[in-house]
């Protein structure tokens, strides 16, 4: 083993390289678990509550609906196929990612938030009624939701 000026050698180098690499792999497994787990206490906490509607009536938008009102660009996706020596499209259906989606519609109807924003504040008890309600006076939820902190747990039934 050659000790490089450094007082270091190449090996030892290598190895802290590879740490380190390892060390924001975990971080990043870490993050990624932290946002599931917290995604999936939303879906189950939304799955307690009565069905989100648009109004009064019980009227709800369908996924369409929500991604032509959001323009929500569905990509169609193409594979190879040898056969014809050409890209067809994909038996696959698209993929469509819901955060982008809410974030466009909460865009869209002038609000300063992101899906985040709504979710944390039903995980601390509002309902969504509550936070559309506050973005609609305020405009601006993002805010909102961090100061009303208090009022979503305090409107709990």
């Amino acid at each position: 083993m050659a000790i490089e000026p450094s007082g270091m050698s190449q090996e030892i180098r290598n190895v802290n390289v590879q740490m380190d690499r390892l060390s924001n792999g975990i971080q990043a497994l870490v993050a990624k678990e932290r946002r599931r787990a917290t995604v999936n206490q939303f879906l189950r906490h939304l799955a307690a509550k009565p069905a989100l509607s648009s109004d009064d009536e019980g009227e709800t938008s369908t996924l369409a609906q929500l991604l032509q009102h959001t323009k929500y660009p569905i990509k169609k996706e193409l594979e190879y196929d040898y056969i014809s020596d050409s890209f067809v499209p994909s038996e696959k259906k698209p993929v469509i990612d819901m955060a982008v989606v809410l974030n466009s519609l909460f865009k869209k109807n002038g609000w300063d938030c992101t899906y985040e924003d709504m979710m944390r504040f039903i995980l601390e008890g509002g309902d969504y009624r509550q936070f559309q309600q506050q973005a609609e006076i305020n405009k601006g939820p993002a805010r909102t939701a961090r100061r009303v902190k208090g009022t979503a747990a305090q409107g709990r039934m």
